[in-house]
């Protein structure tokens, strides 16, 4: 099971030289290969885990004492379609899984991370293997930088980025803050954080260990990125908001048992969206599952939506930011989310 805090090591390794990556190393995977580019400056490290077939490939962020990186991040600013980061990003990754499969390795899935810099070109590998090959491939980034989506309306991508931001004004990172991702972004809420420069370093995102214990090392990314397309608020996932079983079937009337086992709860918020069906309801809320068989769910206010809904409805309720305001409830088709099959 790879979680976040694989990712993140990974991530932090790529900052290191080779000795130090190797030493430090990500639990249950073994460093394979590395790479560093001189015309782009690109640096990469590739990690294997032999008994679930999973291979990490983490791309290097800005190194801001080198010129070609801060080249690179003006062309991305710029919106250039393609850097040479991202050339040597895909080589290396291609490079990677041509000399696993030369060595009889079974590839069953491809996990691309990165910080910042890191984080746009392993959405670009991640968007590359999706378009020329059939692994399973999926991405988390941290502060991830733009990347290119005009060619991707009509597609969907597994991928997460997280953005650190810290309770106060201008403690949001910035980097992460312009352009457009393949998948969603959720912020990550440290209370540690006590500016915007802060907020962007990759070692801020350590605290998670301490607010987020749950999704940083115990939840597999591939659950946190499909929760990421039905709700963009991680808030439900901190400890603190965990429930037991026997706390949500004290408000919920109608409830398979063995979706409730393990359940937890979204506290909704203003300016978050949640999209699913509704299961049940008390006198007072809707409970709302999101997505099917999934062990989430978010509790609403009937007062506080704009209509009512009904039993069996799949919809999308929004908070608008003026919470004077009340949510709208959109009716979707769940079955209509296209996945790429690989």
């Amino acid at each position: 099971m790879t979680n976040i805090k694989n990712l993140l090591d990974a991530s932090k390794n790529t900052y290191q030289y080779q000795a130090q990556a190797k030493e430090n190393g990500v639990k249950d995977f073994a460093l394979f290969s590395t790479t560093f580019d001189e015309k782009s400056n690109h640096s990469g490290l590739a990690y294997i885990n032999e008994s679930s077939g999973e291979v990490i490939v983490a791309h290097r962020g800005t190194d801001f004492t080198k010129v070609k990186d801060i080249v690179t991040d003006l062309k991305i600013v710029m919106n250039w379609k393609e850097t040479k980061a991202d050339i040597s990003a895909v080589k290396f990754t291609d490079s990677v899984l041509d000399d696993l499969i030369d060595q009889g390795f079974d590839i069953k899935k491809v996990i691309q991370t990165g910080h910042s810099l890191g984080g746009r070109l392993a959405q670009h590998c991640l968007k590359t293997l999706n378009e020329t090959s059939d692994y399973k491939a999926e991405s988390i980034t941290f502060n991830s930088a733009r990347v290119s989506t005009h060619d991707t309306q009509d597609k969907e991508f597994d991928h997460l980025n997280l953005r650190a931001k810290g309770n106060g004004v201008f403690t949001t990172d910035l980097v992460t803050s312009f352009g457009s991702h393949l998948g969603e972004t959720v912020d990550i809420i440290l209370p540690e954080i006590k500016n915007f420069i802060q907020a962007h370093k990759l070692t801020s995102f350590e605290l998670m260990e301490e607010h987020y214990k749950k999704v940083f090392s115990e939840i597999p990314i591939s659950e946190l990125i499909q929760l990421s397309k039905k709700s963009n608020d991680f808030a439900l996932l901190s400890s603190s908001l965990e429930i037991e079983k026997t706390d949500l079937l004290k408000n919920i009337s109608q409830m398979n048992t063995d979706l409730t086992k393990d359940a937890n709860i979204v506290s909704t918020q203003i300016g978050k969206s949640y999209k699913g069906e509704i299961i049940a309801e008390t006198p007072k809320e809707y409970v709302q599952q999101l997505g099917e068989n999934s062990k989430y769910f978010a509790f609403h206010v009937k007062s506080n939506l704009n209509k009512p809904v009904n039993l069996g409805d799949k919809v999308q309720i929004s908070y608008p930011k003026d919470s004077s305001k009340k949510a709208s409830v959109e009716q979707i088709s769940l079955s209509s989310s296209k996945t790429k099959s690989r």
